[in-house]
């Protein structure tokens, strides 16, 4: 079956979103353009733990008409470098 659609841009086929979290692993961050609530867009990287485990994630939207795609860029490269500084900071082992 189909997943439920929030907004015309959500992803409803299970093997679509599949997809869509392994690139998203691959790459380590995610970009989110209206496919929850319209008119928003957002960025989001995990803060990863041992074992390369996502313990937190650190993400920043706002709206659409200013996320141009030149922003999401550097969105992209702030919350992905200040998730790692983040883990750089934790003592080894720290589980939230």
């Amino acid at each position: 079956g189909e997943l439920e659609r929030l907004t015309p841009n959500t992803i409803t086929s299970p093997r679509r979103l599949l997809e869509e979290l392994t690139e998203v692993r691959a790459r380590q961050f995610a970009v989110n353009r209206g496919e929850r609530i319209p008119g928003v867009c957002g960025v989001a990287a995990p803060v990863l733990g041992s074992g390369g485990v996502a313990m937190a994630a650190l993400a920043v939207q706002g709206p659409e008409f200013r996320m141009a795609e030149e922003r999401l860029d550097e969105l992209v490269h702030l919350v992905v470098s200040t998730a790692q500084a983040i883990v750089a900071v934790l003592p080894s082992g720290y589980q939230i």
